[in-house]
């Protein structure tokens, strides 16, 4: 009995922390959708000169409040120092075929992985999905096959 938990709690070890090995790996990657300038860099969409950062020296716009928070907390993914540089890693990243999927769409928002909120609903081909912001809806309908998951 107390081998069978010592393995148990061994494998909730190991398991905890490739979760967090794999959490730290992504944490660095550069995912935003948009330039900061024409358009929002956390969902892609068009700006709102309402909604404003200043982030590394620079002032970025982004499409609504939900985005400029999640900017706030962590640039580095969204931002780069220039946008000089903004562009050419939107360039670069635009020109890969991944899956930019980062929730399910019922409980986590498939563009940024946020929780949803049921208030933000939309439908594409059929399949109903919820997101956590405006934005986010029309960034998974302008490009649904990098958002959804084929069911």
């Amino acid at each position: 009995m107390k081998r069978s938990i010592t393995i148990l709690f061994t494998l909730f070890l190991l398991l905890a922390f490739s979760s967090a090995a794999l959490a730290q790996s992504e944490k660095g990657k550069f995912i935003a959708k948009g330039d900061g300038i024409d358009t929002c860099p956390v969902t892609g969409e068009p700006i709102s000169k309402s909604v404003h950062a200043e982030i590394f020296g620079r002032t970025i716009y982004l499409c609504c409040a939900d985005c400029l928070e999640k900017v706030k907390a962590d640039p580095e993914p969204y931002i780069k120092r220039t946008a000089e540089e903004q562009k050419k890693a939107l360039k670069e990243s635009s020109s890969s075929t991944e899956f930019l999927g980062k929730g399910d769409g019922i409980a986590t928002c498939p563009v940024t992985g946020s929780p949803v909120n049921k208030d933000f609903k939309g439908e594409v081909n059929g399949r109903v999905f919820y997101v956590c912001c405006p934005g986010c809806i029309d960034t998974v309908k302008a490009n649904a096959d990098a958002y959804l998951k084929k069911q």
